[in-house]
């Protein structure tokens, strides 16, 4: 299947999952899993329409700094004040000037293929940034949306990935 394909398809499925169930449960995951450890600053998502919402572990984690996605041209960090805008792409952003690099981001994906590589919404933002930064990217996708579609040689592959 080609990518845009596997677009459509994934964006029908996720408006037909119970979200809130499935991002409590990845939540929790994430949490039971022990991946955040010594990392301190930690890259999250402010959720999409139907993107899995993490921002709860921002309550559990209070000894973590946080940070968001602001983009340009490029994508860039910046540290959570719990204040947010929305700018491009109807994406909300934090209302912040403290550029940060995150230890370890978690990446929303709008689906994977069976490579575990993601399938964003083209636009390459975070594919981009793995290319120039060394954080550690963990994906977040529903089982649902795992596709065979033809990947390129630019999308992210996860070694880590939390689906429900």
């Amino acid at each position: 299947m080609i990518k845009e394909d596997a677009r459509i398809l994934a964006k029908n499925i996720r408006k037909k999952l119970d979200i809130k169930t499935i991002s409590n449960l990845i939540v929790k995951d994430i949490i039971s899993s022990g991946i955040i450890g010594d990392y301190k600053i930690i890259g999250l998502y402010y959720p999409l329409r139907y993107e899995i919402d993490l921002l709860e572990l921002r309550n559990y984690y209070n000894d973590k700094i946080f940070c968001f996605p602001k983009t340009t041209d490029v994508i860039e960090f910046y540290k959570d004040n719990g204040k947010f805008v929305k700018a491009k792409f109807n994406i909300m952003e934090p209302i912040s000037n403290e550029h940060l690099i995150p230890e370890l981001i978690f990446v929303p994906c709008l689906g994977l293929n069976y490579n575990n590589a993601r399938l964003g919404y083209g636009k390459g933002f975070y594919d981009r940034y793995a290319k120039v930064h060394s954080s550690r990217l963990v994906g977040v996708c529903y089982k649902k949306c795992v596709f065979d579609f033809a990947e390129s040689s630019n999308d992210i592959k996860f070694a880590t990935i939390f689906k429900e």
